[in-house]
């Protein structure tokens, strides 16, 4: 099975790659979802598949322009020296409305689901709603530890950074120690539980870090998908 999954995941690689035939490489990936249903084998293919219809649908907004806008004071670029190309950052109502839309499509797009996560943490101050869709992602069954540790040290962050809530953050850490017991992301967790207390107190202290800084520290950065495999 793994071999035919290969085979057809190099099959959508080249087609997407040498002949921009995005339909056939698409056609490729739902063989896939079609065959192995309920199986880690189709949660990989439907990631691909929806990081690709996103990269499009992003590429096609660019070509209209928008999501990125070049400032007025930029436009007439070939009339000032040394000046450069800055982007705009995409309203944060725009961008979730979009993330929101590709989860409508794609709703295991665990790349798309996070992001928007972030979003409401740091541009809306939700916690709750982002919590609600780091829960959805820590919930599939098919995830790997290295990505649920992700989430519960992200889920553990949040509960710091914007409840100070270090009751939720040290039950958050617990679930992954008892969910992965021996295993690098539990040890991982064990080392940050021991130092949580320093975390809050960095905080009330003004030291702010941004989203994610702990699980970098604790060698739980974002892998790569593995989809490509």
């Amino acid at each position: 099975a793994h071999s035919t999954v290969a085979a057809r995941q190099m099959l959508a690689d080249w087609h997407l790659k040498y002949r921009q035939d995005a339909a056939a490489a698409r056609g490729f990936l739902q063989r896939i979802i079609d065959k192995y249903p309920d199986t880690p084998l189709e949660h990989n293919a439907r990631q691909r598949l929806a990081r690709m219809e996103s990269a499009e649908a992003v590429f096609e907004e660019r070509e209209k322009g928008g999501v990125y806008e070049v400032k007025q004071g930029l436009r007439n670029i070939g009339l000032r020296r040394e000046a450069t190309v800055e982007e705009v950052e995409p309203d944060p109502s725009i961008l979730a409305n979009q993330y929101v839309k590709q989860l409508e499509r794609h709703p295991m797009d665990t790349d798309t689901r996070e992001k928007l996560a972030l979003l409401y943490a740091e541009k809306f101050q939700r916690l709750e709603l982002a919590l609600d869709q780091l829960e959805q992602l820590i919930a599939h069954p098919s995830e790997t530890p290295a990505h649920i540790g992700r989430w519960l040290n992200l889920v553990a962050t949040l509960r710091i950074q914007q409840g100070k809530d270090m009751d939720g953050a040290v039950a958050a850490l617990h679930r992954l120690i008892e969910r992965f017991p021996k295993s690098a992301v539990a040890y991982a967790a064990t080392t940050r539980l021991a130092h949580l207390d320093q975390e809050l107190k960095g905080l009330e202290k003004g030291e702010v870090k941004t989203l994610g800084v702990y699980e970098q520290k604790l060698g739980l950065k974002k892998a790569a998908s593995p989809v490509s495999g």
